[in-house]
């Protein structure tokens, strides 16, 4: 009985070792996808921040559209996959609405805000003015 338990706590740890490197190698892959797009993302990302400066009250729509496309892009490399336990409402809701949701990592709202297909007011950490656009060039950041 005792070796039977050995072997399947042994089992279970090469399977944990076997996912956190695929796990990492797909996070490598990932951050190649965006470095390919970097030469169309990083003119964009300049030029937005160059207008935000000189617009920002009525930029909101803009920069939200802009977040929203960024981040279905890099969460679709990243392979991250939607499983709706329930569905995603489609149109905007008639009267005010609140989804709740857990929140385990600063990431989440921008994940959150590519599952509506309309803007919705999520709470975004501080975190996110230091997240680089490509981590391979992480000086050029969302700010």
């Amino acid at each position: 009985m005792q070796n039977n338990s050995e072997d399947i706590k042994r089992e279970q740890l090469l399977l944990a070792i076997h996912a956190f490197e695929n796990s990492k190698w797909a996070r490598i892959r990932s951050h190649a996808y965006m470095l390919v797009l970097l030469p169309v993302l990083l003119p964009v990302h300049l030029g937005l921040l160059l207008w935000f400066t000189l617009t920002r009250p009525s930029s909101f729509s803009l920069g939200y559209s802009y977040l929203k496309l960024y981040f279905f892009v890099y969460y679709y490399f990243g392979g991250v996959k939607r499983i709706n336990t329930f569905p995603t409402p489609q149109s905007p809701p008639t009267k005010p609405t609140i989804f709740f949701t857990t929140k385990n990592y600063a990431l989440l709202p921008c994940f959150l805000t590519t599952l509506f297909s309309y803007p919705v007011a999520l709470p975004f950490s501080q975190y996110l003015k230091k997240l680089p656009i490509n981590f391979f060039f992480p000086f050029v950041r969302f700010h």
